[in-house]
């Protein structure tokens, strides 16, 4: 059920936060793995042409990405089987690069770009903007679905969580809440 909560910070100032919408949540994940995918593959491709990354790790990242379990691996690499170096430099860049879009936009916007598009906002639990903290252990969850076995359980047990509770592990491990809604309350009236 979701459900509102208000915060008053001195005299006057009540601010009405509305948790974020389950559907709406879920839809800003997959616009952010999309970013995340597609922006990978292209720094990827970069780096590659100017002599940072082998033409075979290019080829490497883009098979990563595109092969797979669908849409697990191509949207989101929850299953990364390690066969050989490569594959180890692929799932810790990946990693690196997916964990600093979600914790460095979290801190600094409050949103991801899948969020400001469907105009949500990750704030602390009294309303305030979360602390580099709170976002890197909120977001350290999207890290260990990567894993086999745990991460399959930890991400039955998010999507279980946002649809019963309003949030996810990540929201309990950082003190923090979703919100699709801020309004002030003037003279009691919400906007």
């Amino acid at each position: 059920m979701k459900k509102n909560f208000n915060l008053t910070k001195g005299d006057s100032d009540d601010i009405t936060l509305l948790h974020a919408n389950t559907f709406l949540r879920i839809l800003a994940f997959f616009i952010d793995i999309s970013i995340i995918r597609f922006s990978f593959q292209g720094f990827a491709i970069i780096l590659g042409n100017l002599g940072l990354f082998s033409e075979s790790f290019v080829e490497s990242i883009s098979r990563n990405l595109l092969e797979g379990i669908a849409p697990f691996r191509g949207w989101y690499p929850f299953f990364n089987i390690i066969e050989s170096f490569t594959d180890l430099k692929f799932h810790i860049l990946i990693s690196v690069y997916l964990l600093a879009y979600f914790i460095f936009l979290e801190h600094y916007w409050g949103k991801t770009i899948g969020k400001k598009i469907t105009r949500m906002k990750v704030v602390s639990k009294r309303g305030e903007n979360i602390s580099l903290k709170n976002s890197f252990l909120r977001n350290i969850t999207r890290y260990i679905w990567r894993l086999p076995i745990i991460g399959i359980l930890l991400g039955f047990a998010e999507i279980l969580m946002l649809f019963l509770y309003d949030g996810r592990v990540g929201d309990m491990l950082g003190n923090t809440n979703v919100v699709s809604k801020v309004q002030k309350n003037i003279f009691g009236d919400e906007k």
